[in-house]
């Protein structure tokens, strides 16, 4: 292959490799906070509550829907103990980012006359260091909004940047209405998150030498459009709990988080703020490697070149501010996860791969070189995954699923009896059973209330649940049909699990 279309099929073959090295490789369903997710979504399912989703029949979600509203129908149609009919969304999204920046960035180039023989090149190599990267690798195949998220900024920050460096014209309306759909639906996928967009909507035309640039963003009517698509959620969500929507969602998820005085924010409290302020720069730095160490020297390219230039390179640097950005933004909150940078990794694709393209313009099979780092990295990656060295854990992700299965199809053949789940907290059990309901401490109370016969799928309880169920009515039999996974320490759940079945004498 000729014109860096070589480095395009090898970003389409890291691709399908990541992908199928995440589908076909221990599961981490139990991990990163994903069984809420899960039970949002089977809760959808089952229940109807499109608007606020709960969890185990008592917690209300913990974020907006969107990811559990994408997830539904593949849950619906797939089943509820498949893997990939969670994690749906958030490949899809990798699979659409991936071909919006072959495309987008291809497409510019080709407008460039020092960059128009390198266009391929540089469409192949920007999608290629954005699929070869942990975090990439990881959030492709989750099922939580991250994701969803980097593609709708990732689709925001290309609307927003067009209207920056290019001339107006007629298209800044369609522009200005795509990146502000975009700040409606990233809140919706994971609220605050949001605003980096509409940060770098007010900085990018100053920093980018354009300030006029601003009036054509339609301010008047653009925040109305997206606080309309977010605030009809909210006051939904209000209508249903109004008590979790503020000391919850609010209070909890955004000011606690923010300022370090509730529970989701960092352990030190407030102080937070000070002690990690270089907390960001290093998730960048770690979470993006080795790519991040390229757009350093990269952004100083920028620099030297001064403002103006053609729309490609006007281009990259935006794609540098909304890095910086992304940064800066989460820096000012005394929370701070890596996964924050996830929407910072896209443009941070095209600083880098800009500066490859540049410095090999006369010697293009160095470009092979990064190939074989790619080819490394996405090695070391599998590697840490496979071996399961952490999450997931070695074998439980696996036994999850396998268990599910076999105990659903056990479940379903039985006729219509019902299922109560005991002492699951903080397990995808349940969920993954199709289950969405109360989760209960004492299951004679539950069996009372349901009836017999009826199943039990329960987690490991001091005193044996059939001794505790028969002791009290005799007239009951209570067997054990499936012996349940081994959970992995250190967790929340339960040390084991097992499904009962429950008949009358």
């Amino acid at each position: 292959m000729s014109g860096g279309r070589w480095l395009l099929a090898a970003s389409f073959a890291a691709l399908v490799v990541a992908t199928a090295l995440r589908v076909a490789g221990p599961s981490d369903l139990w991990d990163d906070a994903q069984p809420r997710t899960i039970g949002y979504t089977t809760d959808i399912v089952v229940n109807g509550r499109w608007i606020l989703p709960v969890l185990d029949g008592a917690h209300p979600a913990r974020k907006p829907p969107l990811y559990n509203w994408l997830a539904a129908p593949a849950v619906r149609v797939i089943g509820f103990s498949s893997e990939l009919a969670h994690k749906l969304p958030s490949v899809l999204a990798m699979w659409l980012t991936w071909a919006g920046l072959a495309w987008c960035v291809g497409r510019l180039a080709r407008t460039d006359d020092e960059a128009r023989a390198d266009a391929v090149a540089l469409a192949g190599l920007t999608s290629l260091l954005f699929v070869c990267n942990h975090l990439v690798f990881k959030l492709g195949y989750l099922a939580r909004p991250d994701m969803v998220l980097s593609t709708l900024l990732l689709v925001g920050w290309w609307a927003a940047t067009s209207i920056v460096v290019s001339a107006p014209s007629p298209r800044d309306r369609a522009r200005a209405a795509t990146f502000w759909v975009c700040v409606g639906a990233a809140a919706l996928a994971k609220g605050p998150a949001a605003g980096t967009l509409v940060l770098y909507a007010l900085t990018a035309p100053l920093l980018l030498g354009a300030p006029r640039a601003l009036r054509r963003f339609g301010w008047w009517w653009g925040i109305p459009l997206s606080a309309a698509m977010f605030g009809v959620w909210v006051w939904a969500a209000w209508r249903v709990d109004p008590e979790h929507v503020t000391r919850t969602l609010w209070y909890e998820e955004v000011w606690g988080r923010v300022t370090g005085l509730g529970p989701e924010g960092a352990s030190e409290g407030p102080v937070a703020l000070l002690t990690g302020a270089g907390d960001m720069v290093i998730y960048y730095l770690v979470r993006f490697a080795p790519w991040s160490l390229v757009t350093i020297p990269a952004a100083v390219a920028l620099w030297r070149r001064g403002r103006g230039g053609s729309v490609l390179v006007s281009t990259v640097r935006g794609a540098a501010v909304f890095v910086g950005v992304t940064i800066v933004a989460y820096t000012f909150s005394a929370g701070k996860r890596g996964d924050y940078v996830a929407g910072a990794i896209a443009p941070a694709a095209l600083v880098a791969s800009w500066w490859i393209v540049s410095i090999t313009r006369r010697r293009p099979g160095l470009r092979g070189l990064v190939v074989v780092v790619a080819a490394i990295a996405m090695a070391v990656f599998t590697d840490r995954q496979w071996r399961e060295t952490s999450a997931p854990a070695p074998g439980i992700g696996d036994d999850i699923i396998a268990w599910t299965r076999d105990a659903r199809s056990r479940i379903d053949a039985s006729g219509d009896a019902p299922l109560v789940a005991c002492w699951l907290w903080e397990s995808p059990l349940p969920a993954l059973l199709g289950h969405s309901g109360p989760l209960h401490d004492d299951p004679v109370a539950a069996l009372a209330e349901t009836g017999v016969p009826a199943w039990i799928v329960a987690g490991d309880e001091p005193g044996s649940l059939i001794e505790r169920v028969t002791g009290q009515h005799p007239e009951w039999r209570v067997s054990r049909v499936l012996h349940g996974p081994v959970m992995p320490n250190g967790t929340a759940q339960p040390a084991a699990v097992g499904l009962y079945r429950v008949e009358a004498r």
